[in-house]
């Protein structure tokens, strides 16, 4: 669904809670934020900024972006993807870190429009990146 929404233009951020009904059912999944200061304001200013990322195990260390690069580096994940519209997956890298080269992962037939990266860990975990949009003016 998200995949379809960015896909269609909707800018939106994706988020990570627990569909809370059992005991079993806490912890399942939460959403990282990226902020020094812990007030309800900072944290809110993050979420809207798009500054987090969702998991439901794997730790991202670090997340570097640069204008045709972006270098994904975790803690435990055993494999990492470059995904872009409609969900389609462009590279995979089996390592717990990453650095893709959009002009040489992407492949120039799909005109992607935004990549995001998703961490595998052990068993079900993942994490997920909030999108970044790419600049299709310039090519």
């Amino acid at each position: 669904q998200w995949d379809r929404l960015l896909s269609s233009g909707h800018a939106v951020w994706g988020y990570g809670t627990d569909d809370t009904h059992r005991d079993t059912d806490v912890g399942v999944a939460w959403t990282v934020v990226q902020t020094t200061d812990r007030t309800p304001n900072a944290v809110l200013a993050a979420l809207a900024a798009g500054r987090c990322y969702v998991s439901t195990g794997v730790t991202i260390e670090t997340i570097e972006s640069s204008a045709r690069t972006i270098t994904v580096e975790t803690a435990d994940a055993e494999a990492i993807r470059l995904v872009a519209d409609h969900g389609t997956v462009h590279r995979t890298v089996d390592a717990a870190a990453a650095t893709f080269n959009l002009d040489r992962d992407l492949r120039a037939d799909t005109n992607a429009t935004y990549v995001r990266i998703e961490c595998f860990g052990a068993g079900d975990q993942m994490a997920w990146t909030q999108p970044c949009f790419l600049d299709t003016s310039s090519g």
